[in-house]
């Protein structure tokens, strides 16, 4: 319980607005799940059994072209929701693949008991709504900084993205834990074109990089035409 009660000091999105023994009692109804890194935890098309709670680690949503090609699609961090399929009455397939890109701890809740406890607080369907709105709200954004923006500027919105949410402070600037592979793909352009813009800001000394990994120092000048 003590583990839990640690989760619950940080109110996830998907239990918003509850009070603190109702999150407590909600939390100790998941089952704690260990994944290691490039772990699958869904696969796209199969049923939407299982509602997850990311509590420590990072995950990555990504699709899979018919030529084998992995597009990733979002990356989310400790407190993040995804299954949210598992709300619904009749649970749909889950629509993207998710894998550990870190060592991962985990919450799951299977359909039956998710429902359950989202019908006794109704406040979780709501909660669900909003996050999938957001998720909905990023991928158009994304869709529209395709059609109109600069490869440099879909790049420095996804460092930025990233550094909010993923992001460790140092006192040199904010860390991501990310690979040129990860950020071409969700910036929509390729790694060549994502290495020679990284290089170019490293010259510029608004960030550094080493193997997976880039610190930024400067995040303002990342979005600058």
């Amino acid at each position: 319980m003590n583990s839990v009660r640690a989760v619950a000091l940080e109110q996830p999105a998907l239990l918003a607005g509850l009070d603190q023994q109702t999150v407590l009692s909600i939390l100790a109804e998941g089952q704690v799940r260990q994944a290691k890194t490039g772990q699958i935890l869904q696969t796209a098309g199969e049923p939407g059994t299982h509602l997850f709670l990311l509590r420590k680690g990072r995950v990555r949503y990504f699709s899979t072209t018919e030529s084998g090609q992995e597009i990733s699609l979002y990356i989310l961090a400790p407190g993040d929701a995804f299954g949210l399929v598992a709300l619904l009455d009749r649970s749909m397939t889950y629509m993207a693949n998710t894998d550990a890109l870190s060592d991962c701890e985990l919450l799951t809740w299977r359909h039956e008991s998710i429902r359950d406890l989202a019908k006794a607080h109704p406040q979780i369907s709501e909660n669900a709504i909003q996050i999938s709105l957001r998720y909905l709200k990023e991928y158009v954004d994304r869709h529209a900084r395709l059609v109109s923006g600069t490869a440099k500027r879909r790049l420095g919105v996804t460092l930025l993205d990233l550094a909010r949410r993923t992001g460790h402070v140092r006192p040199e600037g904010v860390e991501i834990d990310v690979t040129n592979e990860q950020l071409g793909s969700l910036s929509d352009i390729s790694r060549f074109t994502t290495s020679r813009l990284l290089s170019s800001w490293e010259r510029l000394g608004a960030l550094s990089k080493s193997r997976g990994r880039i610190l930024l120092h400067s995040p303002e000048s990342l979005t600058k035409a």
